[in-house]
């Protein structure tokens, strides 16, 4: 007879082990990440090279405001399909390509 997939679930649940994280921990020296959308003269640089960016053509960003420059393009410029690629060796940078 079959069992049915809640219990199947269930089961495999209870088998595996909790896993207990330290999350509440004082660290020292840890750097305070960039900030992204909230920079706005940086978004408004973007916003202006989105204005006129044609497909097949690219422009670089540093690597930690990619994903901001990606979300802009999504929520703003609904019609455009971006891509972002870590330019190497280095990996500071980062290399946004406007597909169509």
């Amino acid at each position: 007879m079959a069992t049915s997939k809640k219990t199947a679930v269930k089961k495999a649940a209870s088998v595996t082990a909790p896993v207990q994280l330290t999350i509440l921990k004082i660290e020292d020296n840890i750097p305070v990440p960039e900030r992204g959308m909230r920079d706005p003269a940086f978004m408004q640089q973007v916003g202006e090279l989105l204005k006129k960016i044609k497909p097949s053509q690219s422009f670089i960003v540093p690597r930690v405001k990619l994903h901001s420059v990606k979300r802009m393009a999504k929520n703003q410029f609904e019609h455009m399909v971006v891509r972002g690629i870590v330019i190497k060796p280095e990996e500071k940078f980062a290399r946004v390509w406007r597909v169509r």
